[in-house]
Formats: structure tokens, C-alpha cells, sequence
């Protein structure tokens, strides 16, 4: 996939489309990382089939996170929703409606 669809609603970045592979991380961390991107750490939830990766940029802390059924949600922690936006919108591989 080239590009992924998301939204930012209930006070969270919720992406639309089903990411596949690994291609999705590689494009968020490239979306990010004008800010110093980094992973603090990674916990995978294998009982539930998800995944919680705690990142952290210059801007701020968040966690990026898949649930059961595949889908990413970004919540944010002391950066701010709209600076998240800012970062994806700016990005060729994410888009908004």
C-alpha cells in the first residue's frame, strides 16, 4: 500500500486502512522522523495479538498501538494531537479526509 488513511478522533490518530507488514512502521518512523523519532520500547501483547510501542521525538511522548484485528491507533502522551497531524499530513504516505 502507498498511502494509509487516518483520522484523528477521541482524542487519538486512528488509521482506517489495515496496515500489511512491516512497510507501515518504516513509513511512520520516516513520517516522524524530522522530530527524532525513536522507539523507547516495545511490548508485544501476544496473548491478544497486539502490539504497544512506546515512542518519544524531540516534540513529546506517544504510544502507537495494534489491536486484535490489525488496525494502528497513535495516542498521544505529552506531544500534542495536533503536532501528530502536522508530522502525517506532511508526509506523502498519509493522508486525512
Amino acid at each position: 500500500m502507498d498511502s494509509y488513511n487516518y483520522e484523528v478522533r477521541d482524542g487519538k490518530v486512528v488509521f482506517t486502512d489495515l496496515p500489511e507488514g512491516k512497510d507501515f512502521i518504516a513509513k511512520l518512523t520516516a513520517a516522524f522522523s524530522p522530530a527524532n523519532f525513536r522507539i523507547v520500547n516495545y511490548d508485544d501483547l501476544w496473548m491478544q495479538d497486539e502490539i504497544v510501542l512506546n515512542a518519544a521525538t524531540d516534540s513529546g511522548d506517544f504510544m502507537i498501538y495494534r489491536d486484535a484485528a490489525g488496525f494502528y491507533f497513535i495516542n498521544p502522551g505529552s506531544i500534542t494531537l495536533h503536532l501528530l497531524d502536522e508530522m502525517l499530513r506532511q508526509s506523502p504516505h498519509f493522508y486525512t479526509n
